[in-house]
């Protein structure tokens, strides 16, 4: 982390510092919010402490030593020293309103600007000021804007409607790309809250599927669209591996024809190849690779061992994962089966070392 890097980031906030004058009492602040495990996401929201700032930095540096922290704090304390970010009540910040609805659509325009550079951010930040929205608040637009459109982890979260309404017009001012950015960026972002916070960011994991659907290859068929979607729902959950499987397992063949995930209906195949897929990390289980799709999702196909013309079923050790390749070697290929029963299945392709797989 270098003095310049460090000077941007905490510029993103206002800092309060009003407690204690004392350089060693901000130290001890700072070493106490480094070792952290978790920190009330509010207080991360609302302001910056020296105890918030620990924490927030070692997300960036998990494995910092020591003497690496110390350098990180002793820069910080020169930038405190050079220009003091204090708020000591005498800016009427407070009071001023944070961003309605009404007001997104122009934040919108300036931020763009700002990174089109038709404007200077400062330029942006006053209008916005002036205007009667919280000067803290603009600059996480702003700059979360920025991150958004070169696929960047942001760190502030925006409202529900402000994260719609950035990405509907990425979507229509800059198209598929852009948008792929900036829901890469609000992926990290999920990731680095939910860390932080200890808490599932719900609204943002629906948001982010919402438009996910926007840029998916819409020449897939019908059941590998369903397959993505319950993929989606199962990823909302937030489930363990074993509990996965213990679901998949609970599952009982042509019991019914539908299942309901999140409370909604999907086919019963589909639902058991999506969570195969989940269980196994969606890559060649040959290769371990996969197809990036253009909304960052991972493309696998699913390879039944007994062919479903032959009344294969879709079941945990009846279905392994490849890519389209290893795929139609699979299914076209010479195959030789060493051995296959519920736990695993060893096989050899075209005169190939065998390949040996668990299905669980």
């Amino acid at each position: 982390m270098t003095k310049e890097w460090l000077r941007e980031y905490v510029e993103k906030f206002r800092m309060i510092d009003k407690r204690n004058p004392i350089e060693d009492f901000r130290k001890d602040r700072f070493r106490k919010g480094w070792k952290r495990k978790s920190i009330n996401p509010k207080t991360l929201q609302n302001r910056l402490t020296w105890d918030n700032l620990g924490f927030r930095l070692k997300q960036y540096k998990p494995d910092a030593t020591d003497n690496e922290v110390e350098e990180i704090l002793n820069l910080l304390i020169e930038i405190y020293n050079e220009s003091p970010l204090i708020n000591e009540g005498s800016i009427s910040n407070k009071s001023r309103k944070q961003i309605k609805n009404t007001d997104v659509p122009l934040a919108y325009e300036l931020s763009k600007a700002v990174f089109e550079g038709q404007m200077s951010r400062h330029q942006a930040v006053s209008l916005l000021y002036k205007e009667g929205m919280n000067e803290s608040t603009v600059k996480h637009y702003l700059q979360n804007f920025g991150h958004m459109m070169k696929g960047e982890v942001f760190n502030m979260t925006l409202n529900a409607f402000s994260m719609e309404f950035f990405l509907d017009k990425i979507y229509q001012d800059y198209g598929i790309e852009k948008l792929s950015n900036a829901l890469t960026a609000l992926e990290k972002h999920i990731h680095y809250y939910e860390k932080v916070s200890n808490t599932i960011a719900k609204s943002n994991w629906e948001i982010l599927n919402k438009f996910r659907d926007k840029i998916s290859d819409y020449d897939l068929d019908s059941d590998l669209k369903e397959q993505f979607e319950i993929l989606r729902e199962i990823k909302l959950k937030k489930k363990t591996r074993e509990e996965l499987i213990k679901q998949l397992k609970e599952m009982k063949e042509k019991e019914v024809e539908e299942i309901q995930i999140n409370h909604k209906a999907f086919k019963r195949e589909n639902g058991i190849i999506a969570l195969i897929k989940e269980i196994r990390g969606s890559k060649c289980q040959i290769c371990g690779t996969f197809i990036i799709k253009k909304n960052g999702e991972a493309y696998v196909e699913a390879a039944h061992i007994e062919a479903k013309k032959d009344k294969g079923k879709e079941k945990l050790d009846n279905i392994i994962l490849l890519c389209p390749n290893h795929h139609k070697e699979f299914d076209l290929g010479n195959r030789f089966i060493i051995k296959h029963d519920e736990n695993e299945i060893e096989f050899t392709l075209n005169g190939s070392q065998p390949y040996k797989f668990y299905f669980e």
